[in-house]
């Protein structure tokens, strides 16, 4: 499953490459589903983990709001990658570099989004915990501290059994 919140994400990344992912897309962006195609479901900024089947919260990023459809579709264990809640090492607003212009990079090095995402996942993990649920954080050197670390071969291996 391949999910971004934001329909500009999809207008970039639409024609290079993201057609061609394998598996279901989704968004929470009416007109981004509505022009590639795409599932849709509803977002609202509610606390915690949605447990509607068709709507999720949002806990301000799509890595959370991912984690709620894997657990609205049941998914045990739920291993995490790219959730390291803190800026590269070069100060880049993502792991994985800045996006390009017009997508979301948050702005300062201090940026208080990172702490407020990890609030919310925080709340999600006693949530998550007492459904009996598995999450597996597997993104090395990741600042969210409130699901177990694994390496992500020894996660793959031990869900396996």
């Amino acid at each position: 499953l391949v999910y971004a919140c934001d329909g500009r994400w999809w207008d970039e990344w639409w024609d290079r490459g993201a057609r061609d992912l394998p598996g279901e897309k989704w968004t929470q962006d009416a007109d981004a589903a509505a022009k590639y195609g795409i599932n849709r479901i509803p977002s609202a900024g509610l606390p915690g983990l949605s447990e509607h089947p068709n709507l999720i919260h949002q806990g301000q990023n799509s890595g959370f709001q991912a984690l709620n459809i894997a657990y609205l579709r049941g998914a045990d264990p739920i291993i995490l990658l790219g959730f390291d809640m803190k800026r590269g090492p070069k100060g880049e607003s993502h792991h994985h570099g800045d996006h390009p212009a017009g997508l979301n990079n948050p702005p300062g090095l201090n940026d208080p989004n990172w702490g407020a995402w990890r609030d919310w996942f925080d709340g999600a993990a006693a949530q998550l915990a007492a459904a009996v649920r598995t999450v597996i954080n597997c993104t090395p050197g990741s600042a969210l501290d409130c699901f177990p670390k694994m390496d992500l071969e020894d996660a793959l291996r031990c869900s396996n059994r």
